[in-house]
């Protein structure tokens, strides 16, 4: 009997720094890491499978494998945490929710970092918020990053991606507590109109 193995393409992946991986836990505010080459074997419809995302990415077949193997190291390392393509590239998204790692730090540090206050803010369950604040402490510089990006987008800077975008401004209303008789005032004054 004889047993055909199936076509393998070895793949030669040379671990080093991209984009969104950068800047990785054990080398943040430090130099270069050295890199390593790791040969690994894959099947050619997998081959196949990589060359497509690498191009999707506009990487290398290599420096793909390399982001890859990163974020699925960083998806074991913390729960709740996903990547994604985005217009400003491959970022770390909150699982089951349209948030990516840095909103959500942006939104926590309105209420001083506290996962409890930011949960009920967004109506999520605190594990969620905690999963965000986890990932951008491993990460600092990756999440201050992103959230220096945004805050240095002005109204100028949008208004030349979208030039029909106008400003307006608008003044909040003092909304006040109506006493029940207050409300039954107002209320025969809209079926007397009537």
């Amino acid at each position: 009997m004889t047993i055909i193995e199936p076509r393998v393409t070895i793949v030669t992946v040379v671990t080093k720094s991209i984009s969104m991986t950068q800047r990785s836990r054990s080398n943040q505010g430090k130099g270069k890491q050295k890199s390593q080459v790791v040969s690994m074997r894959l099947k050619l419809p997998q081959m196949d499978r990589l060359q497509k995302a690498a191009r999707k990415l506009g990487y290398t077949p290599s420096e793909a494998s390399a982001l890859l193997v990163e974020e699925s190291l960083r998806r074991l390392e913390f729960g709740h945490i996903d990547f994604r393509n985005s217009v400003i590239g491959r970022q770390a998204y909150i699982q089951g929710t349209s948030l990516a790692v840095w909103e959500v730090v942006m939104i926590a540090e309105s209420y001083d970092m506290d996962a409890q206050k930011t949960a009920a803010h967004l109506e999520w369950p605190s594990f969620r918020v905690q999963a965000a604040l986890n990932y951008a402490k491993a990460f600092p510089i990756e999440i201050e990053d992103r959230l220096a990006d945004n805050r240095s987008t002005t109204f100028e800077t949008l208004h030349q991606m979208i030039p029909s975008l106008e400003a307006f401004s608008f003044k909040q209303k003092q909304i006040s507590k109506a006493s029940p008789e207050d409300k039954k005032a107002r209320s025969a004054k809209r079926t007397t109109r009537i």
